[in-house]
């Protein structure tokens, strides 16, 4: 009886032992993806968004004169197009890139797309459209409201500010739209944009990656689970190539 005893008391602490363990474990690995992000990061998160918003007003602004004073062609949408492009480049991206190198990918594209609307007061006829504004989206920021994703399947982490409203200028309160701003870390301590609604950049949401590829294994035939899972996660991995090595 005291053998029974013994057994099930030592059956019973190793119980308690593994539990313990495990909930250090889970609370390492919480405070070890919550070190990735610092407060300098999320400092300079904020330092960076609003210089990029800064810049997205230059370049409406600079826009809007060359439209007015003649000087960018309004009667051709193809030359209008390249113009603006080309204008973007200059006067958002170069500087922006200037003063944090490597912080925007472009991915598979040669040159980074900026997010803009352009208006004509005048009907399209034939195709052709006589532009004369353009818009940028404005954009509000709730830096207070921060989450830090880190995914278990890609093993990376993510600073995400969901609470970001946006809407063209002239557009009613209504007409406002939910966005999300992200950013990955290098592993030499680089902010990168990973979502931001200025700008057509190499998108990354590792949440949003987790939860499809563990979607699959309740979708497909079980015999199918891995072979769907791989081929997933390639999609991700190719992504994730566009970028330096990341935290």
């Amino acid at each position: 009886m005291k053998k029974l005893i013994l057994i099930s008391f030592i059956l019973l602490m190793g119980v308690i032992i593994a539990g313990c363990t495990n909930g250090e474990e889970k609370q390492e690995a919480f405070k070890e993806n919550n070190e990735v992000f610092t407060q300098e990061d999320f400092e300079k998160a904020e330092e960076m968004t609003m210089f990029l918003d800064e810049k997205m007003n230059d370049f409406e602004e600079e826009a809007n004169q060359l439209i007015e004073n003649g000087t960018i062609d309004t009667g051709n949408n193809e030359n209008f197009s390249e113009s603006i492009k080309n204008l973007g480049q200059e006067t958002v991206i170069a500087p922006f890139l200037e003063r944090y190198p490597g912080s925007l990918i472009a991915g598979d594209a040669s040159t980074i797309p900026l997010t803009f609307e352009s208006s004509s007061t005048e009907p399209c006829g034939f195709g052709n459209c006589a532009y004369d504004k353009v818009e940028v989206l404005d954009v509000e920021y709730n830096f207070e409201s921060r989450d830090v994703y880190t995914s278990e399947e890609f093993e990376h982490s993510q600073l995400i500010y969901n609470d970001i409203q946006m809407k063209y200028k002239e557009r009613s309160e209504e007409e406002k739209q939910s966005a999300v701003l992200s950013f990955m870390k290098t592993t030499d301590g680089q902010l990168i944009f990973s979502q931001v609604p200025f700008l057509h950049v190499e998108t990354l949401n590792l949440k949003k990656a987790d939860e499809e590829y563990a979607e699959i294994q309740a979708s497909v035939p079980e015999s199918e689970v891995e072979a769907e899972q791989e081929a997933y996660r390639s999609e991700v991995e190719e992504s994730l190539a566009h970028y330096p090595e990341l935290q």
